[in-house]
């Protein structure tokens, strides 16, 4: 994974392995963790990530487009 997944992980809320005896080999994230908040903040992040950068990169995302990924994701009530 990239480095932005994992800094999208942690803005998300999800716990981290530090330097605990028992932490699993090469395990970043601790999966034994209740998730359902940081998994739906996490989609947003990632949603509101990628239409930043089609902005930026590509094609400008009109505003209904960006409405229509954000209801279909839930992270936005329909009008």
């Amino acid at each position: 994974m990239n480095s932005t997944f994992w800094f999208l992980a942690r803005k998300s809320g999800f716990a981290f392995w530090e330097k605990e005896d028992w932490n699993p080999t090469n395990a970043m994230i601790d999966w034994s963790c209740d998730y359902d908040t940081e998994i739906q903040r996490y989609t947003k992040e990632v949603v509101l990530h990628t239409i930043a950068y089609m902005n930026r990169n590509h094609s400008p995302v009109g505003t209904d487009t960006v409405d229509d990924i954000l209801i279909d994701f839930g992270i936005k009530n329909e009008h």
